[in-house]
């Protein structure tokens, strides 16, 4: 695909990882609800047991991992439509996984460093190397070519990128403050935790998706 002289504008963004993410809901929801649905286990345990349990300890060490997995197959199977099942998009990521692993600490380093520095250049750090994800598990690309690939597609592009992330971060936003100020009238911490999980599951793909989008119009 030829690098776009300008990225879609927002709206066509959203529509377009709304029929995306429709067209394979249940591959791309089950990818994301395994880490999960295990984190809200981890949690319910741990509101059984408020001493700091082993079992909930390993069941979250277990959600971090299988949370990068997930990213990465989601990203995977996003790009690949002939992966129809779930278990093969994360028998696919383990090829990915050592290197996403490092790229996305070199990210949060950089970018926490950045901010240290009065907050500006964290944020433009944060948007420069936001499509570092995108690129390690598409491309051929390792450690500090993934950061200098990254800065490349958002040459030119800085602004329309950081509009574009204020845009779904500020609705995603405000869609979870409404939606947590009604689950919240629950008192039952279980239905809090399983409707935290849920809104999770729709979310996450649907950042994703937008996310590849934008990449798919970069490359």
């Amino acid at each position: 695909m030829k690098k776009s002289a300008s990225l879609s504008n927002p709206l066509d963004l959203l529509k377009q990882a709304k029929d995306l993410l429709m067209k394979r809901f249940a591959l791309f929801s089950t990818i994301i609800a395994i880490p999960i649905i295990i984190s809200v286990l981890a949690e319910m345990l741990f509101l059984t047991d408020k001493l700091v349990n082993p079992l909930v300890i390993s069941l979250r060490l277990v959600v971090i991992i299988l949370s990068l997995f997930s990213v990465i197959a989601l990203f995977l199977a996003m790009n690949d439509s002939n992966l129809k099942k779930w278990q093969d998009a994360y028998l696919l990521a383990r090829s990915k996984f050592v290197s996403y692993f490092w790229v996305n600490i070199l990210v949060s380093l950089i970018v926490t460093v950045g901010f240290l520095l009065l907050v500006i250049p964290g944020i433009y750090l944060g948007v420069l190397y936001s499509l570092a994800n995108l690129v390690v598990v598409l491309e051929n690309k390792r450690g500090w070519n993934v950061l200098k690939r990254s800065a490349e597609l958002v040459k030119g592009h800085w602004w329309e990128l950081f509009f574009r992330f204020f845009v779904i971060i500020l609705l995603v936003l405000i869609l979870s403050i409404v939606i947590f100020m009604v689950i919240s009238l629950f008192k039952s911490k279980v239905l809090i935790l399983f409707a935290q999980g849920i809104i999770q599951i729709l979310v996450t793909p649907f950042m994703g998706a937008y996310l590849y989008l934008i990449y798919k119009e970069l490359v």
